[in-house]
């Protein structure tokens, strides 16, 4: 399994700015937000091969029914 390097860890700022930027956001919209948002990311990539890593990774925990 593929991590992040060094260079690419999240920060305390990151987080701060994500927490916001989602509060600044009607609930029913927020869903639409953070897709919007991974499109973006993905799409600024440089390593396209950490996608399925990531995907399997965010889905780690949640109570997939």
């Amino acid at each position: 399994m593929n991590h992040p390097t060094p260079d690419a860890t999240f920060q305390e700022a990151d987080f701060e700015l994500l927490a916001n930027a989602i509060d600044t956001i009607a609930p029913e919209k927020r869903e639409l937000f953070l897709a919007k948002l991974a499109i973006l990311l993905i799409a600024n990539l440089t390593d396209k091969e950490a996608l399925p890593d990531w995907v399997a990774r965010a889905k780690a925990h949640l109570d997939l029914a």
